[in-house]
């Protein structure tokens, strides 16, 4: 019994992470969304994140990452920014709760509603905040 608890708990940990997939595993649906989206993307790489596709590419020389859903459905867009570009709110924030840590990576989020949000990845977390600079949830990296 013990042996089937570990084995579906390892199970679940290797699945809960993205894996990375060739072009050619990727529904036709969804690359011809990303397709018509960013017809001028360079470099797509391609992963499989909890049942969805997400694909990492450069867009006019933005970094850029998108998770497509495979019915084709676009879920949220994401854009790499430079750290010094989250509003004010966000870095005081983060010096507050997180003294001394780097931001690692910054990014702008679109969602599919048109919501848009703010992450910052900070000692392994994903911080998301409201494009007012809001606090509203760490996500574990």
């Amino acid at each position: 019994m013990k042996k089937m608890i570990l084995a579906a708990l390892i199970l679940g940990v290797t699945t809960a992470k993205a894996q990375k997939i060739g072009t050619e595993k990727v529904p036709g649906i969804v690359s011809r969304a990303f397709n018509h989206k960013y017809p001028a993307a360079k470099e797509p790489s391609w992963e499989i994140e909890k049942g969805s596709f997400e694909v990492n590419f450069k867009d006019n020389s933005k970094e850029k990452s998108v998770l497509i859903e495979p019915t084709g459905k676009i879920i949220e867009e994401e854009t790499a920014i430079p750290s010094n570009e989250l509003p004010q709110s966000i870095k005081n924030y983060i010096a507050k709760n997180y003294k001394g840590a780097n931001i690692k990576e910054a990014a702008q989020i679109i969602l599919q509603s048109g919501e848009m949000n703010y992450e910052a990845e900070v000692k392994g977390k994903d911080l998301i905040f409201s494009k007012e600079g809001v606090f509203l949830r760490a996500v574990k990296d």
